[in-house]
C-alpha cells in the first residue's frame, strides 16, 4: 500500500492554518503583471521565501518577481527520477539539481528545483518522480510520484494559488 500525504502551499504570510470556517489570509506576494527575464541561478540565494501555510516535508518555495522556485530535497537514500510538466505550458520551466550543501560531495543525492513564471491566466501542473528500488533480477526501471506541484492564476482571481502535495 502507498501512503499518500497531501499538503497545500498557501501564499499567505502566516505559517499557521486558518481556523475552520475562517477565510484564508490574503497573499503577501503579488506577482507583477509585466513579464521579466528569468532570474539567474545565483539570484535565488537572495530570493524572498514564499511562506507555506502547511509546509511540505521535502519542499520549500521562494519567489523573485513573478518567478517561483520550488526546491525539493530527495528523501534519504532515494533518488528523483525526473520532473514532468503534466499540464500547461512548458515554456520557461527550468529544472535543475539542488546545489550540494557545504561539506557534501558534489555528486551526492540532494534533490531538484523547479523554476517557472506565474502570470495572470497561467495554469501549470508538474510531477517529480522517484525511482522505486528494483528487486533482484528485475528487468525494468520503475518510478512513483513523489511530489506534485500545481500553480495557477485564474483571470477572475486576485492572487495565484500554488499547491504542493
Amino acid at each position: 500500500a502507498i501512503l499518500a500525504c497531501a499538503l497545500s502551499v498557501s501564499l499567505g504570510a502566516s505559517a499557521d492554518p486558518a481556523p475552520d470556517g475562517a477565510p484564508p489570509e490574503p497573499s503577501a506576494w503579488r506577482p507583477p503583471t509585466e513579464e521579466s527575464p528569468r532570474p539567474a541561478h545565483e539570484d535565488w540565494a537572495a530570493a524572498q521565501p514564499l511562506p507555506l501555510r502547511r509546509p511540505h516535508p521535502l519542499c520549500t518555495a521562494s519567489v523573485i518577481r513573478e518567478w517561483v522556485r520550488i526546491a525539493c530535497k530527495s528523501p534519504e537514500h532515494e533518488t528523483y527520477f525526473g520532473v514532468r510538466v503534466l499540464g500547461g505550458p512548458h515554456d520557461d520551466v527550468r529544472i535543475a539539481d539542488l546545489d550540494p550543501e557545504p561539506g557534501t560531495p558534489a555528486r551526492s543525492n540532494r534533490g531538484t528545483d523547479v523554476v517557472f513564471p506565474l502570470r495572470l491566466g497561467d495554469r501549470r501542473l508538474l510531477e517529480i518522480g522517484r525511482l522505486i528500488p528494483s528487486c533482484w533480477r528485475c528487468y525494468s526501471i520503475e518510478e512513483t510520484t513523489e511530489v506534485v506541484i500545481s500553480a495557477l492564476w485564474l483571470d477572475a482571481e486576485h492572487e495565484p494559488v500554488i499547491v504542493v502535495i
